[in-house]
């Protein structure tokens, strides 16, 4: 498919009616936003080499949240030349002891902020949280109906640091 293509779409609201906007692209949206919001890019670390010079260009490196699932190591080896710029948030599936290993390994690279996914609370998610409490952000990630996280479930750190300004 084709940008021109793509182009004759339009964006729908949030009731599913069809706009008159058209799908933007990457750096249109980039621009729009330069210096107004942070951009979660989701599952962008597959695309690190080609978006950086992007970011970079537009001027918006430092509102991007680039998010992955890769291990501490990997990260580190891939794009280390590029953690300094971008903010990267470590997805962590939180279902098993072996996370907490993968979620401390991350934690040594000091990201501002987690993605914790899981199914059970098994203390995993917990032991996280005490883990990271005054040093990183959680976003925590949970199948439980809506109803049932804000009666049981809180998000467990106490004390924020420092976010990079944009």
């Amino acid at each position: 498919m084709t940008l021109d293509s793509i182009r004759t779409f339009r964006l729908k609201n949030g009731v599913n009616i069809r706009t008159r906007h058209e799908i933007p692209t990457l750096r249109e949206v980039l621009l729009l936003c330069k210096g107004r919001v942070l951009i979660n890019l989701d599952k962008a670390d597959r695309y690190f080499d080609l978006v950086v010079p992007l970011l970079q260009e537009t001027g918006t490196t430092r509102q991007i949240i680039m998010k992955g699932r890769k291990p501490a190591d990997e990260v580190r080896a891939l794009y280390g030349q590029y953690l300094d710029e971008v903010i990267y948030m470590p997805i962590v599936d939180m279902n098993d002891s072996a996370s907490v290993e993968t979620f401390s390994a991350h934690l040594a690279s000091n990201p501002c902020a987690f993605e914790l996914c899981w199914r059970t609370d098994d203390g995993y998610v917990r032991e996280a949280s005490k883990m990271a409490k005054g040093k990183a952000l959680l976003w925590v990630k949970t199948p439980m109906p809506i109803t049932v996280i804000s009666s049981t479930r809180s998000v467990f750190v106490s004390s924020r640091p420092t976010v990079p300004n944009i």
